[in-house]
């Protein structure tokens, strides 16, 4: 269907807003979590990265089942990433806890493609099939935003996040202060955005997922892509990864711009990681 017969079959149909979910973060009871994660990291600003470890020592509060991080950087050499890990941890007085920590990262140098949303693809290579969770971060340059985002990985927020994917109706976690409806965004006068709808439903269509238009106008999504979430939710992206790879933008030959690079698939990407949840009714929760 052409983008002027989606915009003529919508204009005059407007869906209400969807409530967001939402839920109040809860103090840390146990210590040990039986679950397997792989924590996924864009490394594009080395100097944000070492504040994102701040945050990646929290996990380590815990005893999980298995855990992993999987670190893609661009323009730095493996020995500065390292480096700053070892210079985050320092303070850990126990060196057999210390070996375990170092041994759960995995190194992937790559290269300025699809920005976070093309880093996080190619970790995705290295997920395992009985991880339980995946969790994406990345080194967003715009430092309020990026900290709005943050508040899911304090000790509290871990917590709380993997104890409400143990329901069977929850499948990804935000936080609260970033979590945006797609038609509110991107269409304030409910004018459907002729672009992003046939972007997302050839995504749909490439990786066999369901595409459902007056579900994805009703979806909300994180904006700025940091999130927890089910494994099991990312199994039709994982499997495709690199043809969606293939659909990111090479900033080798082109800068991004931020906040005006528009009607990219990176951006699609984001909007479908919201979806996809709402699609299959294992929602989006915020924390706040």
């Amino acid at each position: 269907m052409s983008s002027m017969k989606y915009k003529n079959k919508v204009k005059n149909t407007v869906f209400p807003l969807s409530d967001i979910k939402k839920f109040k973060i809860k103090k840390k009871e146990k210590i040990y979590l039986n679950v397997n994660i792989s924590i996924c990291i864009h490394c594009y600003d080395i100097k944000i990265f070492k504040e994102l470890m701040f945050y990646i020592k929290n996990f380590f509060e815990f005893n999980w089942n298995n855990i992993q991080i999987i670190i893609h950087y661009i323009g730095y050499s493996q020995k500065e990433i390292e480096d700053i890990i070892e210079l985050s941890f320092k303070d850990l007085k126990e060196i057999n806890k210390l070996i375990k920590i170092t041994d759960s990262f995995i190194f992937i140098k790559g290269e300025n493609i699809g920005v976070d949303i093309g880093g996080f693809l190619k970790c995705l290579e290295k997920v395992k099939n009985e991880d339980d969770i995946i969790i994406k971060i990345h080194t967003k340059s715009d430092d309020l935003w990026r900290r709005s985002m943050m508040n899911i990985f304090s000790i509290d927020g871990i917590y709380t996040s993997i104890k409400l994917l143990e329901f069977k109706n929850i499948g990804m976690i935000g936080s609260l202060y970033n979590i945006e409806h797609f038609r509110k965004k991107y269409n304030p006068q409910f004018n459907i955005n002729q672009y992003y709808i046939p972007m997302i439903q050839n995504i749909c269509n490439q990786i066999n997922f369901p595409f459902n238009d007056k579900n994805l106008i009703e979806s909300y999504f994180v904006a700025g892509t940091i999130f927890i979430c089910k494994r099991n939710l990312l199994n039709d992206i994982i499997k495709e990864r690199n043809y969606l790879y293939n659909l990111c933008l090479d900033l080798r030959k082109s800068k991004w711009k931020s906040g005006k690079m528009k009607y990219t698939y990176e951006h699609a990407l984001e909007i479908m990681f919201g979806y996809i949840p709402f699609q299959k009714k294992q929602y989006l929760i915020g924390l706040y």
